[in-house]
């Protein structure tokens, strides 16, 4: 049974690539590559189809594969119906591109059966027999001759029964339009009514612009978020003008990128405690600290924003040896614009941008 695994390792296996090259050039974990490879991470196709489409895309655009051959890939995987259409070459060797073109067959068999199907049909119209002058071959059904109809032959009462529904459905939305268009107008009208027709003119304090200091309290995300009842914040970019300096609160935005955070341990100057988190995969956590925020746990697995910015390379800049955990301050970010820039546009990343950002749990 094809797999599209196995076929993306044959090919990076042709390319004299490994796992690792793949794991530099992409940053996908090596346990996720595997799973790629052997097939497993399709097992969770129903719950994380996004995420597992995105890295087999970002696998097979570092082995050169056509975008448009991938995605046609994964959509026979999600239906269970994968032919096989990433293996190599037999005769050249060369890695597969995509050249089907809508209503052409796009396996070797098919195209033999086109080939042969011309001379198939060439040979069917040699035995037919002669048509008879004076009828009309229907292009559509060649083995029929139809006599010329007549307009005596035409069922006129049929053909009305046809078009009565197209009148009444017609009739139905006039209707319909109608009664739109009269509440349309007494909404209308009644508004009229209520606001009078005399208007005072603004005073010149609701004239003068609100600039953009005054309007927008600076945020350490500069985000323009939307309260839910369950705690959640569904992020919104809005376009702010940078701010002046940090905010006397910080909020470092904790995103588990790659893979489920079960947990990841985190210690703030706000709480003065180390508590554990649980957050799921594409699911990002924000905390509040002063000056000092210390993370445990799986660092592969994660990523960490500052107003709205990636925070590169963050386990090499800020492990502790000592305590094993990543220990940021204040003085890190302070003195350089960057981090009071709006945020932007998109990460940069592989994997989609976080989309809901829930607030710290507070423990009792």
């Amino acid at each position: 049974m094809p797999s599209l695994g196995q076929d993306l390792a044959a090919i990076r296996k042709k390319l004299d690539l490994t796992v690792e090259d793949i794991h530099q050039a992409t940053k996908i974990p090596l346990h996720i590559l595997e799973s790629i490879e052997n097939d497993s991470i399709f097992e969770d196709l129903d719950q994380n189809a996004t995420y597992i489409r995105s890295y087999i895309r970002s696998y097979a655009k570092k082995l050169e594969i056509d975008e448009e051959r991938t995605i046609r890939a994964l959509d026979q995987v999600e239906r269970g119906s994968y032919t096989g259409i990433l293996r190599d070459d037999s005769e050249t060797g060369t890695i597969p591109k995509f050249t089907g073109k809508p209503g052409k067959p796009a396996t070797p068999e098919a195209e033999k059966k086109e080939k042969l199907e011309p001379e198939e049909t060439e040979a069917d119209e040699s035995e037919k027999e002669p048509v008879p002058e004076g009828t009309v071959q229907r292009p559509d059904v060649p083995d029929k001759v139809t006599e010329t109809p007549s307009v005596h032959s035409v069922d006129w009462v049929d053909m009305g029964r046809r078009f009565t529904p197209l009148k009444s459905r017609s009739r139905i939305w006039v209707g319909i339009a109608i009664i739109l268009i009269a509440i349309i107008s007494v909404l209308g009208i009644y508004y009229f009514f209520k606001q009078g027709p005399e208007k005072t003119e603004p005073s010149p304090e609701s004239q003068s612009p609100v600039t953009t200091t005054e309007a927008v309290e600076p945020d350490s995300l500069q985000l323009d978020l939307t309260e839910q009842d369950n705690g959640t914040d569904s992020v919104q970019r809005t376009q702010t003008q940078p701010a002046e300096s940090l905010s006397d609160t910080l909020n470092l935005v904790i995103y588990a990128a790659y893979e489920k955070l079960e947990p990841v341990r985190v210690y703030t100057d706000v709480m003065a405690s180390l508590n554990p988190y649980w957050i799921e995969l594409g699911g990002a956590v924000r905390f509040k600290f002063v000056n000092t925020i210390r993370i445990r746990g799986p660092y592969e697995r994660m990523e960490l924003l500052l107003n709205g910015h990636l925070v590169q390379n963050f386990e090499d800049r800020f492990l502790n040896p000592e305590s094993g955990m990543v220990e940021i301050n204040r003085e890190a970010f302070e003195g350089e614009s960057k981090w009071l820039q709006p945020p932007p546009d998109s990460l940069g990343l592989d994997v989609p941008d976080p989309t809901v950002i829930k607030n710290q749990p507070i423990f009792n």
